[in-house]
């Protein structure tokens, strides 16, 4: 009779399965562990550590314990660490070859914290230092935030790199003069001279002395007739010529009159322009809150670059001009995806549960809908945190929508609220020339911003109320410093407008505040003194170097009046022997 149990095959699978069983508690939960941290390194370009995990069957699942993952850019600082992380899988699809989980729940989520020990991954470090140098090859930079200085600068200084329009209308009046001096000088000699006249004396003489008799008197009267006739002649081209000389002198008078008017224009004008501080301090919010703006955008213009290859793989159409076979299509490179009764994507997050530990608070958070094909799933994954009552502020509520149901036109919005947020001892401005440092103040902060294919639109307003503020800088520098610090001890609310606008790589910033004018009106008070001395100095500079040149055009014009005096003698002295 056969046995109905075959001893040796029931203890071969008692066997196979302890040694399954055995293996499974002592090395599964190693294996998956650095499986995660190999494949999260890799990705990340920093260490991705884990403490403990522990992997479940039944339910399937995944419980992390302390997991730290390194900053690549500043390898002593985590990107954020989570004290417990548990992921429950769908066990059905993960038949399937789908990661689908179900419900993801962290605890104890912070950011920024310190590391013990570097989380740099030299290969990884190079090669991401590398892409980065890469990014910014032929990138404009960021801009910069200068604060304008408040320091007059003295006379010479300006008049080095200024040029007067006295002086330069000066010595164009006075090459004018010149060619006309050197004109008249050629003119004269083609004008009757005394010479000249001198040989009309002679001739009257001698018509005069062969008048003897009837007959050589009327020719003698004759002959007088002709050469008086001659003489009027060149005493008329002479005072013609008298009349052009004297309109071009007339005309260099009045040139010389407006020239004696633009010394003190020059002096309006650079004092305009070197003691009046609209235009220094038009847009003070620029200087005092666009670096740490600006620092933001490098921050979010960092991580978009991290996560740009990830989005990359969003499914698609297929690129044009690529021609794809429908049979068959496999071995042609084409990812296909058959028909299925319930679509699911590859990886997705159906739920995910946060808690955030931040300085103001702990705060809950909820995401859905994680993963790149939202076309399958046909909704957008959402990332939302809320507080309220929160240890420095009222309230914190945040909502990142990212939609790519329509691979061609992603869109990316976020919303973000914070109200009666307790300010305390922070350094509002991170330009070290001007340090504002705010001691303590209640802040509303609202803010909306939206990227797709355009570029990134930002926009926000922050409201300060109950502000203490002061300027950290040594007021005795200049009046300037005192004034502005005096102003800004009477400030009670302060409220900043920001805009970012453009492609990620190429933003534009605007910022406004009402520091704009408190600014603008202690900085006019504060430079009035200074102005005022300064316009006087440049005064006595300006007058000094113009009237230097308009003297050297009075004496040019001055040497011009021989040439009226050379024109009235030969005058008279034609009009003489008319006599």
């Amino acid at each position: 009779m056969k046995k109905i149990v075959r001893w040796h095959g029931v203890i071969a699978f008692i066997v196979i399965v302890g040694v399954l069983a055995v293996f499974w508690l002592c090395f599964v939960d190693n294996i998956v562990k650095r499986v995660i941290e190999r494949n999260g390194t890799a990705a990340v370009g920093a260490k991705v550590e884990i403490a403990d995990l522990d992997v479940s069957i039944v339910p399937a699942g995944i419980s992390m314990v302390d997991l730290r993952v390194a900053d690549p850019d500043r390898p002593m600082t985590n990107i954020v660490e989570i004290g417990r992380l548990s992921v429950s899988i769908d066990s059905g699809n993960l038949l399937r070859r789908k990661l689908v989980i179900d419900d993801m729940v962290a605890d104890g989520v912070m950011f920024g914290t310190a590391r013990k020990t570097s989380g740099a991954i030299a290969e990884n470090h190079k090669k991401a230092a590398a892409e980065k140098q890469n990014r910014n090859k032929g990138k404009k930079q960021g801009p910069s935030f200068e604060l304008p200085s408040f320091t007059l600068p003295s006379p010479e200084e300006i008049l080095k790199k200024e040029e007067l329009e006295s002086v330069i209308r000066a010595k164009k009046l006075k090459e004018d003069i010149q060619t006309e001096q050197k004109r008249w000088k050629e003119r004269l000699a083609t004008l009757p001279d005394k010479k000249k006249f001198e040989q009309y004396k002679a001739r009257l003489e001698k018509i005069k002395s062969k008048a003897r008799g009837l007959s050589g008197m009327l020719g003698a009267a004759e002959d007088a007739s002709s050469v008086y006739r001659d003489i009027k002649a060149d005493i008329e081209t002479i005072k013609k010529a008298r009349a052009d000389f004297n309109r071009t002198i007339n005309d260099f008078k009045a040139r010389i009159a407006k020239l004696s008017k633009l010394p003190e224009q020059d002096v309006k004008r650079l004092t305009d322009k070197y003691a009046n501080p609209s235009g220094a301090v038009s847009n003070i919010s620029r200087v005092v809150f666009g670096e740490k703006i600006n620092r933001w955008i490098e921050t979010f213009r960092t991580w978009y670059h991290r996560l740009s290859p990830y989005l990359a793989k969003v499914p698609g159409p297929v690129e044009p001009g690529r021609k794809v076979k429908l049979k068959p299509a496999r071995g042609e490179g084409v990812d296909v995806r058959f028909r299925e009764a319930n679509p699911m994507p590859d990886f997705i997050v159906r739920r995910a549960e946060a808690n955030v530990i931040l300085d103001l608070g702990t705060v809950e958070g909820q995401a859905k809908n994680i993963t790149l094909e939202q076309n399958i799933i046909g909704s957008p994954a959402t990332v939302e945190f809320k507080g309220s009552r929160l240890k420095k502020a009222g309230s914190v509520y945040m909502k990142v929508v990212a939609n790519y149901i329509v691979p061609q036109s992603p869109v990316y919005t976020m919303d973000l609220s914070v109200r009666k947020y307790s300010v305390s001892d922070m350094d509002l401005s991170a330009n070290g020339k001007f340090p504002l440092h705010l001691a303590s103040a209640v802040a509303d902060l609202a803010a909306n911003g939206r990227m797709d294919n355009s570029g990134l639109n930002l926009s926000g307003l922050l409201k300060l109320n109950n502000v203490r503020m002061s300027l950290d800088a040594d007021r005795t520098v200049s009046p300037i410093m005192e004034g502005i610090g005096s102003a800004l001890a009477g400030i009670d609310s302060l409220d900043v407008t920001a805009t970012v606008v453009g492609p990620p790589d190429n933003v534009r910033i605007d910022v406004a505040s009402n520091l704009d004018s408190i600014f603008r009106q202690a900085v006019s008070k504060a430079l009035a003194k200074q102005a005022a001395q300064l316009e006087e100095k440049l005064r006595a500079a300006v007058f000094e170097r113009a009237d230097m040149e308009i003297g050297g055009v009075k004496s040019s014009l001055d040497s011009m009046g021989g040439i009226d005096k050379d024109l009235l003698n030969r005058s008279r002295l034609g009009e003489s022997l008319l006599r």
